[in-house]
């Protein structure tokens, strides 16, 4: 696994050339945030777990999310 450099701003994340992620093509990770907290914004203290490979795009998503 590599994390790559791609121009001034984009970073990819690849296994053997495969493009696992890109900083750049953030939607789905957004949108995972997203439905992760909308039940959950109804509690009193909110929280939810987020793991994986990413760049804190969905991490992101949910702090701006919740409470």
């Amino acid at each position: 696994m590599e994390l790559r450099k791609r121009g001034e701003n984009a970073f990819l994340i690849t296994v053997k050339s495969q493009i696992l992620m890109c900083s750049k093509a953030q939607r789905s990770e957004r949108a995972l945030g997203v439905l992760a907290c909308k039940k959950r914004k109804r509690r009193l203290a909110p929280r939810v777990l987020v793991g994986g490979l990413g760049v804190a795009v969905t991490r992101r998503a949910v702090v701006d999310e919740l409470p």
